[in-house]
């Protein structure tokens, strides 16, 4: 999963939002069942999720580097997946590879290139790891690849859509693409493993926008609100019965939809950490005043299914430690993991043979892991 490199949204008014290499890493880098849906409320945790009291939290003080700047083996990771063996798979935006972590401790490996040929990448986003298969967004040669777990090409297919800011592969092939509202009334859309369209899912908070109304956004960021365009911004996440989470990213929300597109439920995220991303989010874009560029408002970094349950990475700011809520299959807060020694991870994966937590840190161009009690 998932998005395209932090830097700020320098917006077109004329078209769509920019190519991932120029854009922010979030939608441009993925609810109100019982509680009050104004975002007041939602980020002053004022309703719980979970019916059976507050989350339990685990703080997790040791955090191991697997890959470091110095190793110069990472230059932009923006995303990993674990096999069932515990070799991470991580790829590399920048360097336009994937980075073969073995668990046992041995040399990791280098897969791919940057190129436009079988088994090489331009502008890489996404990929995901099955028992022999590893499945690439290589969104600048508009494709998805289709490899073994040596890197050894198998097939590919046309992405798609033009544009990829959030997506997700599932293990049997199938993409989901947020649409952020752009030309298409609905928040995602998804698709077989041959690039064939399957079904629009979610309905749009805000109306389908035909371009970014630059002056509308920083009008409304200006007077300390949301623009409405930020709530259509969603990440898709696979689940593994074949539904699919939609983290409505500038909401603070998550929806669950069923394998035939109907949704299940919806819930919004209740943490302390939400108001201080959104006060963050005012901050960095008074910086840029002036300038045709905006900073995106998005309250989860990364998300990846564990079993039934759904973990998110929230978007906490540098200096703060990162943080991972663990959801139940009902949406319900169930546990809060506070890594208290690391503050710049903005991708997850979670080895739970293992119990074990990777978190890619672009701008350290590192990979850190941790265990979890």
């Amino acid at each position: 999963m998932r998005f395209a490199p932090r830097n700020p949204l320098a917006a077109a008014r004329s078209g769509p939002a920019p190519h991932p290499a120029a854009a922010a890493r979030h939608p441009l880098q993925r609810l109100a069942r019982t509680c009050v849906p104004a975002l007041a409320a939602l980020i002053a945790g004022a309703c719980s999720s979970n019916d059976g009291g507050p989350p339990e939290e685990v703080v997790i003080a040791d955090v191991d580097t697997v890959v470091s700047l110095e190793s110069e083996l990472l230059a932009t990771p923006l995303d990993l997946d674990v096999h069932e063996n515990g070799t991470v798979f991580v790829i590399d935006y920048q360097m336009a590879y994937i980075v073969a972590i073995p668990g046992d401790g041995e040399t990791p490996v280098v897969l791919g290139a940057e190129g436009q040929g079988p088994g090489e990448f331009t502008q890489p986003l996404a990929l995901t790891v099955t028992d022999d298969t590893l499945r690439v967004v290589d969104a600048g040669n508009g494709r998805i690849q289709v490899l073994n777990l040596s890197g050894e090409y198998v097939r590919s297919y046309a992405l798609p859509v033009s544009t990829v800011q959030t997506a997700d592969l599932s293990h049997d092939g199938r993409a989901a693409i947020a649409t952020m509202g752009f030309q298409v009334a609905a928040l995602a859309r998804t698709f077989d493993a041959n690039g064939q369209p399957l079904d629009s899912i979610g309905e749009l908070l805000a109306p389908v926008h035909e371009v970014w109304d630059l002056t509308a956004i920083q009008n409304a960021i200006a007077a300390g609100e949301i623009p409405a365009t930020f709530r259509n911004w969603a990440l898709p996440v696979w689940a593994s019965d074949g539904g699919l989470w939609l983290i409505l990213l500038a909401e603070g929300e998550v929806r669950r939809f069923d394998r035939d597109g109907n949704l299940v439920w919806s819930s919004p995220l209740s943490a302390p950490e939400l108001a201080q991303i959104r006060d963050h989010f005012f901050a960095r874009n008074r910086e840029l005043e002036g300038t045709s560029a905006f900073y995106p408002l998005t309250f989860v970094a990364d998300a990846q299914p564990v079993r039934s349950e759904l973990w998110l990475l929230l978007d906490t700011p540098n200096g703060n430690p990162n943080v991972v809520l663990v959801l139940d299959d009902e949406g319900r807060l169930q546990r809060r993991l506070v890594l208290s020694s690391l503050s710049e991870a903005e991708r997850l994966a979670y080895d739970p043979r293992r119990r074990r937590l990777y978190l890619a840190a672009p701008s350290l161009a590192s990979v850190f892991a941790a265990q979890v009690p």
